[in-house]
């Protein structure tokens, strides 16, 4: 009898916590589904989602899916008190006006870009190691002088020296070298890591030059399959399809040169192969990389490479356009690091951009978690990112605003050089000797024909001491040398 009612209720107890899990399973398949639909843009996953607040066992599931697709400000609605009611009340009050982003996953009823937001600019600071860095061609001279020392040990580490350098001629450097004949014969242990590196560094600056010859390196086994494939991969923004009809990737890939013939068609190609919109469907390019870039999580070299086309297309929401991809991913088991994005946006604009965190601090750089940060960020871009352009001369991005103010300031300065007080026109002449050296060798082209009654005291322009003075305070700044005379010295 006791072993019968243990027995029962022993069943008893199963069936209770099976029929428990069964209701937890559905309760989460259902947050699933409704998470699902968010994700589509349907409005109405909101409302329903907003029904489950009133069950006190998801309601902290609910707030934290909320929290994930709202861009509401609180003003609006505040999601760390709102129940069932007063979340009805918000939605059917603003239904109509709710709006959905696909470009940050989320539904909003303010634009970000309409929105204020407290921020503070500052100059980015400068990598004194980078800034000391030898120029390219220099580097390659002694890479040369070291092959022809049969010295490999040292080539490569001048050519590891190079890893974060790019551009037209550190390209075409490490493209000549890459095809140097002392190189092909030298022994295999030290050849081979020193082709891999050349690959891996022209990575960023990809030509079908670059293809074929990597194709070739293939073909005599300078270079592995398992090897050049990402990086194949990665140039092309073409990855083979599973069941290729050809014996191995360089076929494929040499296929692919033969029928498009240049880069920009093959790296289209990628794009069109995978996504159902066409570039030609937009009226500026950046629109369409930015599309791509939100679509491109389950293609990691796509995403890669939308971010490359975005950096290149030199329109200023391409700014905006990188850290919202930091914001629709940021939950992602494979967003890159908020440090990523940050310091692009830094890198491009050589500003760093602080805004409020929770506490109400001011911070350079979000951290992941940090979503008040980060949507203040978020909305410092997309308000402001207009304010920048591009510097073909400085190949960055220059704020309008600071750079209107900064040109009327040395304007000024170089009228002054016309003063008959000596005093005056000195002051003004070493103040421009501080300035952008960009700016003052554009100015002082200018101005060379316009200062009719220049100082007699000053440096004569003719000999262009001005523009060479301010490049060499700058250089001075940037590597942290000390040029200004001491307060006793000045005295004299």
């Amino acid at each position: 009898m006791r072993r019968t009612l243990a027995l029962v209720s022993c069943l008893l107890l199963t069936s209770i916590l099976w029929s428990q899990n069964r209701v937890s399973l559905a309760r989460d398949s259902v947050l699933l589904y409704l998470e699902d639909n968010l994700n589509k843009g349907h409005k109405r996953s909101l409302r329903d989602l907003g029904s489950l607040l009133a069950r006190p066992e998801q309601q902290q599931k609910v707030r934290a899916i909320l929290q994930q697709f709202s861009l509401f400000t609180p003003s609006e609605l505040d999601l760390d008190q709102i129940g069932r009611d007063s979340f009805f009340r918000f939605y059917y009050a603003h239904e109509a006006q709710i709006q959905y982003t696909e470009l940050l996953n989320a539904y909003y009823l303010t634009p970000l870009e309409a929105r204020k937001v407290n921020f503070i600019l500052r100059q980015r600071k400068s990598n004194v190691e980078d800034e000391r860095k030898l120029s390219p061609r220099l580097v390659f001279t002694k890479i040369d002088e070291a092959l022809e020392a049969n010295d490999f040990a040292q080539v490569q580490k001048h050519l590891n020296s190079l890893r974060d350098q790019q551009g037209d001629e550190v390209a075409e450097l490490r493209l000549g070298l890459l095809q140097d004949e002392r190189l092909f014969e030298a022994p295999v242990a030290v050849q081979q890591p020193i082709y891999e590196e050349l690959l891996v560094q022209l990575e960023d600056g990809p030509s079908v030059e670059l293809i074929e010859i990597m194709l070739q390196m293939l073909d005599v086994e300078l270079i592995d399959e398992a090897f050049a494939l990402p990086l194949l991969v990665n140039i092309t923004n073409v990855s083979p399809e599973p069941g290729v009809a050809f014996d191995h990737a360089g076929e494929y890939y040499q296929h692919l040169v033969d029928s498009l013939e240049t880069l920009d068609a093959i790296r289209r190609y990628g794009y069109d192969r995978v996504f159902n919109f066409r570039r030609n469907f937009f009226q500026f390019p950046v629109d369409y990389y930015a599309k791509v870039l939100g679509r491109s999580a389950d293609y990691p070299w796509i995403k890669r490479n939308a971010l490359l086309d975005l950096k290149q297309s030199h329109h200023p929401r391409s700014l905006f356009y990188i850290i919202a991809d930091y914001y629709r991913h940021r939950h992602s088991e494979t967003a890159f690091a908020p440090e990523f994005y940050t310091d692009l946006l830094s890198a491009l604009t050589k500003v760093e951009v602080g805004v409020e965190n929770q506490s109400g601090q001011t911070v350079f750089f979000p951290q992941l978690g940090d979503e008040t940060a980060t949507l203040n960020y978020l909305t410092y871009w997309a308000a402001h990112c207009n304010d920048f352009e591009w510097d073909e001369n400085r190949e960055v991005f220059t704020n309008k605003l600071e750079a209107l103010a900064k040109t009327q300031t040395y304007e000024r300065l170089f009228r002054r050089l016309n003063s008959r007080n000596d005093s005056v026109a000195m002051a003004s002449f070493l103040l421009l000797t501080e300035g952008d050296p960009v700016e003052i060798k554009s100015l002082a082209r200018k101005y060379r024909q316009l200062l009719r009654n220049y100082n007699a005291k000053l440096p004569p322009m003719k000999y262009q001491y001005l523009e060479q003075l301010s490049q060499l305070t700058a250089f001075c700044r940037e590597n942290e040398i000390d040029y200004q005379p001491k307060k006793a010295l000045q005295r004299r």
